[in-house]
């Protein structure tokens, strides 16, 4: 068993699942184990399908006396469809033949499971807590468009194994529960995605696990766990208090590009305010509002080199409406600024933010956030990250941020030369 004190241990959406599976085989009666996810989706038969093989070792562990249960936001699972790479409404109609068999095949393949799995009693129908007004004057709501938080989303996506004994292993990052998220890309299956998770014990997992599950209720608007190393994990719920608030994964994005920002400077005699050399952002979409002007302000204030991968030229999320018009927009905006944005050549489902500063150190956040904030006023999902700092000449976390930079490049996530440049921006590495 690994250390409590350990930095989240980074895997692939295809590791996890292996990973997974072994932990359920060792559980025994009275142990909770447990997914969490916005989207559940069996894409392929049940000899390609790797969901299957978690769900079957899922039901396994039921039959022994485990507390098993997948966590779905039931509201998005039934209205839409993956297809591929991409989820599809229900209710739109598709032009292509292939199309419309593959949403009605997976659609029964799912449906039947939800059926199976609530039949064992595993299945729980989630949904984002409702918008709570408190003494905030209606008008100033209506204004920041909080109402429209009926159409946000359980956003996380989440696993844990508890045991008797007191142990918890829980997982945490951006892969949904499908075929295509646990699927690694290789040109032959149109579905298959890279995905980032991290794996955490003892306290940490143990808040991993509540927040995922309901264990501290849905009435705070952030939850937040300072683990070991001055690791943070942060839960944002984003249905009370202010309505205005920002996101505190989108703050802890914006102090991790600009500390300088930070409204409280620590004993500035002997902790000068570093200054960010390289920021690389990772996400399904470019940044834009707050982020993408942080960006910029990096770029031409502090002379960072700044980086945000785009999806393969083909992928739908370039291609595809709204999604292409969200990419014009910024290929536009940026051409005043530094920025690269150059095109992965295989889809990424990965929400990562990695910022070297000039005192060696760095910060790396890795989640379920997709950093956009063009809707973080009207619609907040619920969300969750981690924030994981790498400190200056320190030989553990500095090969702990080797390895992490290292499994992005063979991810084809990021470039040799922008990973050359990040292990250069921290000696030790």
């Amino acid at each position: 068993m690994s250390s409590n004190n350990e930095l989240p241990l980074p895997l692939r959406g295809s590791e996890f699942a292996d990973e997974y599976i072994a932990h359920l085989h060792t559980t025994v009666i009275g142990d909770e184990a447990g997914i969490a996810t916005m989207q559940f989706e069996m894409q392929h038969s049940e000899e390609l399908s790797v969901v299957y093989s978690v769900l079957t070792a899922m039901i396994d562990s039921k039959r022994r006396g485990v507390d098993a249960k997948l966590i779905i936001d039931g509201r998005y699972v039934d209205t839409m469809t993956r297809i591929g790479n991409r989820d599809y409404p229900d209710i739109l109609p598709l032009t292509s033949k292939s199309a419309r068999r593959e949403r009605r095949e997976s659609q029964l393949r799912t449906a039947g499971w939800l059926q199976t799995l609530d039949g064992y009693g595993m299945l729980i129908r989630d949904a984002p807590s409702k918008p709570v007004r408190g003494y905030v004057p209606r008008l100033r709501q209506i204004g920041s468009i909080h109402l429209a938080q009926q159409l946000s989303t359980r956003h996380m996506k989440a696993a844990y194994v508890a045991r008797t004994r007191g142990d918890v292993t829980a997982w945490l990052g951006s892969a949904n529960f499908t075929d295509s998220d646990l699927t690694e890309p290789d040109g032959a299956m149109a579905a298959g995605m890279h995905n980032l998770l991290v794996r955490v014990h003892g306290q940490a997992a143990a808040f991993v696990m509540r927040s995922v599950s309901g264990g501290f209720g849905g009435t705070s608007g952030l939850h937040v766990f300072p683990g070991s190393e001055d690791v943070l994990f942060v839960h944002d719920i984003g249905n009370a208090g202010e309505p205005a608030r920002l996101p505190r994964i989108l703050s802890e994005a914006l102090l991790a590009i600009d500390p300088l920002s930070d409204p409280v400077i620590t004993n500035p005699f002997e902790n000068p305010v570093k200054q960010p050399r390289s920021i690389v952002l990772l996400s399904q979409y470019p940044p834009d509002g707050l982020l993408y002007r942080a960006l910029e302000h990096a770029d031409r204030v502090y002379g960072a080199d700044v980086h945000t991968p785009l999806e393969p030229v083909s992928d739908y999320r370039e291609t595809a409406f709204p999604y292409n018009i969200l990419n014009a927009r910024y290929q536009r905006r940026k051409r005043a600024a530094r920025i690269s944005s150059p095109h992965r050549t295989e889809p990424s489902h990965s929400k990562i933010l990695i910022v070297t500063y000039d005192d060696t150190s760095a910060k790396v956040i890795l989640g379920s956030d997709n950093f956009t904030t063009h809707l973080q006023k009207a619609v907040r999902n619920e969300e969750l990250a981690v924030v994981i700092p790498i400190k200056a000449k320190d030989a553990s976390t500095s090969s702990y941020f080797r390895n992490l930079v290292t499994l992005l490049s063979m991810q084809s996530e990021i470039s040799d030369p922008l990973r050359d440049r990040l292990l250069a921006d921290v000696p030790g590495c």
